[in-house]
């Protein structure tokens, strides 16, 4: 049995922060540390997120709730396509895929993750941050993550590529198939095939697209809010920055403030959309789907 008095349980949290802290500083050189979080500059609209069964209710801000309104389908109706011919041709939730994967476990280890996500200034970080899996959960179980505008989150390719992983966790018969796997690496699919993500309570991925792959994801633990939008959607619901068309009268002086005013974090996105189109797929992910 290890014991740690007051004194050594505050240095414990102290280096927990720092390594939190250096990958911020790596993420975002140009902001302050404060930036990241509610007491800083950046005064983003945060309130409770409350599940309940099909929806998810942002509280405060509008008071937004998001209702679930997308059909599931069971994953054994695909059970013989292995080349997912039959798969819906809009997002959708398969259900029964997941029966067999083992809950996910990893030893502690000094192996580094790789972050993604924080405030709109923090956009494009992919990669650029990392901390060990015992880190990240100290940031989520010490208040340091709520404390932030818009969390963190693991996003790491590396970590499943083990081959015990693989073999715990198989790809379902329909996504087994894939024919683009010979372009993995070029320019036309320049990311790994396959992620970890681990996040806390309102981390989550801005706004994106997927112009050369279809994604499917798995859920084990928790929630997760989705918004599918079709590819005519009016760019205006998408609430990006657009407006850089004088890119090149930049100076020095205001170079941060254009990065400030970045895609939103994916937070600040579903507090600030307005009233979304009649075909928008709103998908309220529970475990197993």
């Amino acid at each position: 049995m290890v014991m740690a008095h007051d004194g050594d349980l505050d240095h414990i949290n102290h280096l927990y922060e720092s390594a939190i802290d250096r990958a911020k500083k790596s993420i975002a050189p140009q902001h302050k540390l404060e930036d990241w979080n509610e007491g800083g500059k950046y005064r983003y609209r945060k309130g409770a997120i409350a599940t309940s069964g099909s929806s998810v209710a942002l509280n405060g801000a509008n008071g937004r709730i998001f209702e679930d309104n997308v059909t599931r389908v069971p994953g054994c109706t695909f059970e013989n396509d292995v080349h997912g011919d039959d798969l819906p041709h809009v997002p959708a939730v398969l259900t029964g895929l997941l029966e067999e994967w083992p809950t996910l476990e990893f030893s502690k280890s000094e192996r580094q993750v790789s972050l993604d996500g924080g405030p709109s200034f923090a956009r494009m970080s992919m990669c650029s941050g990392k901390v060990t899996l015992d880190e990240y959960h100290q940031y989520c179980t010490s208040g340091q993550a709520d404390h932030d505008i818009a969390p963190l989150y693991v996003f790491d390719p590396d970590i499943l590529k083990s081959k015990s992983t693989t073999n715990s966790f198989p790809t379902p018969p329909c996504f087994s198939k894939d024919a683009m796997a010979c372009i993995d690496g070029s320019q036309y699919r320049p990311l790994p095939p396959a992620w970890l993500l681990v996040g806390a309570a309102r981390s989550g991925t801005p706004i994106h697209d997927h112009p050369m792959t279809v994604a499917w994801n798995a859920l084990l633990v928790g929630c997760k809010l989705w918004c599918c939008l079709p590819p005519d959607v009016d760019e205006s619901v998408l609430l990006l920055n657009l407006d850089d068309d004088e890119g090149d009268n930049i100076s020095s002086d205001n170079a941060g403030s254009q990065c400030d005013d970045f895609d939103l974090s994916a937070i600040e996105w579903f507090h600030q959309c307005e009233e979304l189109p009649g075909d928008a797929r709103i998908i309220v992910q529970r475990p197993g789907e």
